[in-house]
């Protein structure tokens, strides 16, 4: 067994050689069985791994998302091991505190963050960061794992002495760009993505190298932090949540302490006023 392991170790090293990915996937070995994990620059320590050993242990499949998690048990915020549909394994960080639980972390940036997000688009593709932090888990991985079902999005924002969510009802990006599609907005930090002042709706993403905004300047070039830009005329207020030392999200706060952008399935069953709103 330990040698067909090996065998199987090396031949993933072999096959992530000629991995159009250029951040390699790394190989995570448990109870004697190989996990190869395709987004394994984001982890720091597998031990922190939640899900690891009790997967085997049970014979469990991985699950597709955090939701898929919670419903099987899983009640500890944390990283966790998942496989999407038709995907490969992923690590990803999922928060079991909000409401209805089970989100899944798109994104995760503080004011002081130690990263300049100055990235460029295949970064922003495959993801960067410490998952245990500040990271962006890259647009294709979250693009495999909201696919095949109807998501909502959620941005957390924290001012210094205040918390808000805006929440949109549905969200989808698209394989290509990686445009994403929105639906209705509710919670109490203004509508800062859909509404007619900020319309980034239906918009590409853009990076310093990929320019899909309708401004003639490159606004993730300007702002200095990959998103989804509509315009960066200075008479148009733009959000700016992947951007070292400012985290902007129209009227709500010009100088965020912290934003979280989260995911999940769209459950009917949920009543987010039954769910404690936990930091």
């Amino acid at each position: 067994m330990a040698f067909q392991v090996l065998l199987f170790v090396a031949a993933v090293f072999l096959q992530s050689a000629n991995s159009v990915d250029p951040n390699k996937p790394g190989v995570v070995l448990s109870g004697g069985k190989a996990i190869v994990i395709q987004n394994y620059h984001l982890l720091k320590s597998k031990s922190n791994i939640i899900n690891m050993h009790e997967a085997y242990k049970m014979k469990e499949k991985y699950m597709r998302d955090c939701d898929a998690l919670f419903k099987l048990g899983y009640t500890e915020s944390g990283i966790y091991v998942i496989q999407p549909v038709d995907s490969p394994y992923l690590v990803v960080h999922c928060n079991m505190s909000y409401d209805c639980s089970g989100w899944t972390t798109f994104q995760r940036n503080t004011r002081n963050s130690e990263m300049t997000w100055t990235e460029a688009w295949a970064s922003f593709k495959y993801g960067f960061g410490n998952i245990e932090g500040d990271h962006y888990p890259g647009n294709h991985y979250m693009q495999l794992i909201t696919r095949h079902k109807w998501y909502k999005m959620r941005v957390v924002l924290d001012k210094d002495d205040d918390q808000k969510y805006a929440e949109y009802s549905s969200m989808k990006l698209e394989a290509e760009n990686y445009n994403l599609k929105l639906g209705a907005f509710k919670g109490g930090a203004t509508d800062a993505l859909s509404s007619s002042v900020n319309m980034v709706d239906n918009m590409g993403f853009s990076a310093k190298d990929m320019d899909n905004d309708n401004s003639r300047q490159n606004c993730a070039d300007k702002y200095g932090g990959g998103f989804w830009f509509n315009t960066c005329d200075p008479a148009t207020p733009t959000v700016q949540l992947n951007q070292r030392g400012r985290i902007y999200w129209g009227d709500f706060c010009d100088d965020c302490r912290h934003v979280t952008m989260i995911v999940k399935p769209v459950d009917m069953y949920c009543r987010p006023e039954d769910w404690p709103m936990e930091e």
